[in-house]
C-alpha cells in the first residue's frame, strides 16, 4: 500500500515556533517561507495606513475601500504561500538529495513558482503604497513607508533565492529570461520603493489633536 503523503501545515503555528523552524536548517521550510511572512506583514501595515486615509476629506473612499480590501487579500494570501513555498521546493530538494543533475534541471522552475508570486504580490502593494503618498499633502502615515520597505525586502529575498536557485539549470535560455525577468521586476519595484522613501520628510508617527 503506498504511503499517504503527510503536509505539515505552517502557517497555523504559533510564530515563535515558525521561527523557530525557519532557524533549524534540518526543517523543510525556508527563505521563500520567511518572504511570505514578511509580505503579509506589509499588506497588514498598507491596510492600516489605507484606513487612516478615509478620514481625508478630499479622497475617494471608493478607491480606499478598493485599496483596503486588496491588501486584506494579499496578506491572507501571502500566509497561505507560506505552505505552497515548502511545496514547491520539495522536487528540488529530492532531486538535490539524490544527486539527479537532470531532474534538478528540471525542477527549477517549479522551484520558483512562489518566488516569482510574491514578487508580483509586493509589486502590486507598492503601488498601493505610492497611491496612498499622493492622497496625503503632509504627515503620511509611518506605515506606508514601513510597508514599502518589508515589502521590498520581501522581493530582494525571493530575487536572491530566484538567482541562487536558476545557476543549478542546464537550461540556458531558460536561465537568461528567468533572470533577466527578475533583474526587470526587481528595478521596477526598487524605483517604486525610492518613491514612496522620497516622501519620507512627510511621514508622521501620529496624528497629534491639536
Amino acid at each position: 500500500m503506498e504511503k499517504k503523503l503527510l503536509i505539515e501545515i505552517l502557517k497555523k503555528l504559533p510564530f515563535d515556533e515558525l521561527s523557530a523552524k525557519l532557524s533549524d536548517k534540518s526543517e523543510k521550510i525556508d527563505s521563500g517561507s520567511a518572504a511570505c511572512i514578511t509580505a503579509s506583514l506589509a499588506a497588514s501595515l498598507l491596510k492600516r495606513a489605507a484606513e487612516t486615509a478615509v478620514k481625508l476629506p478630499e479622497t475617494d473612499k471608493n478607491r480606499i475601500d478598493y485599496i483596503c480590501r486588496n491588501t486584506e487579500i494579499i496578506r491572507n494570501y501571502m500566509v497561505h504561500l507560506i505552505d505552497e513555498d515548502v511545496r514547491c521546493r520539495g522536487p528540488i530538494r529530492k532531486a538535490a538529495d539524490d544527486g539527479d543533475s537532470v531532474k534538478i534541471s528540471a525542477c527549477c522552475q517549479p522551484a520558483c513558482a512562489i518566488a516569482f508570486e510574491t514578487m508580483d504580490m509586493m509589486k502590486a502593494l507598492l503601488d498601493f503604497c505610492d497611491e496612498l503618498c499622493a492622497m496625503y499633502t503632509e504627515n503620511i502615515p509611518h506605515y506606508v513607508f514601513e510597508s514599502a520597505a518589508l515589502a521590498y525586502s520581501s522581493i530582494e529575498t525571493a530575487a536572491a533565492y530566484i538567482g541562487s536557485v536558476m545557476k543549478l539549470s542546464d537550461d540556458s535560455t531558460d536561465i537568461y529570461v528567468t533572470n533577466r525577468q527578475t533583474e526587470i521586476y526587481s528595478d521596477e519595484c526598487r524605483k517604486l520603493k525610492d518613491k514612496v522613501f522620497s516622501a519620507v520628510g512627510k511621514m508622521g508617527a501620529y496624528e497629534v489633536k491639536k
